[in-house]
């Protein structure tokens, strides 16, 4: 059985997005270019915020971004080589659900490049910080840092270039 993952082509940028932090609503910068069911997503620390960070809320950022994803129906997996008729015996519709979210997920992970970024003054880096977040074939993360001018050889400068002001971040959450 083989997994056919479909991303629409789409450059967007969620300010705030929401995902379930420790204890409260967790909040980032979030943006995401996709093309031919490959991503770019850049996920920003916001200044004057004092929740779960971006680095500690990874999971949970990935989780809010896929479901949100398939929800607005741009993103899509399918699972090729099972009949409908054997999909109505693997378990119950949520154990189904889950494990068809647990693949789009790890489909997603496999066709993204993932950057963490601490603007400067946020964080521990008085300069900021950007990293590559590299997910193994278990799906644990490791972080690549490097400056952004390393990254813009390899990647569009303008996906770096955040043009909204971070600090309304706390007029705007939902």
């Amino acid at each position: 059985m083989s997994n056919k993952l479909f991303i629409d082509d789409l450059a967007d940028d969620y300010f705030p997005f929401a995902f379930a932090g420790y204890g409260t609503t967790g909040h980032c910068f979030l943006r995401i270019w996709t093309r031919g069911s490959n991503a770019l997503v850049l996920c920003t620390q916001l200044p004057n915020y004092h929740s779960t960070s971006v680095t500690n809320g990874l999971e949970s950022i990935i989780d809010a971004l896929v479901a949100k994803l398939m929800a607005d129906r741009r993103l899509s997996l399918i699972e090729e080589g099972r009949s409908l008729f054997s999909n109505l015996f693997r378990g119950s519709r949520q154990e189904r659900e889950r494990t068809h979210f647990s693949n789009a997920r790890r489909q997603f992970l496999r066709r993204c490049r993932w950057f963490e970024h601490y603007p400067p003054g946020v964080g521990f880096a008085p300069e900021g910080s950007l990293s590559l977040v590299i997910f193994r074939e278990s799906g644990s993360p490791s972080w690549s840092y490097g400056s952004r001018e390393f990254f813009e050889n390899e990647y569009p400068p303008s996906f770096f270039k955040i043009d909204v002001n971070l600090e309304s971040w706390t007029t705007l959450k939902h």
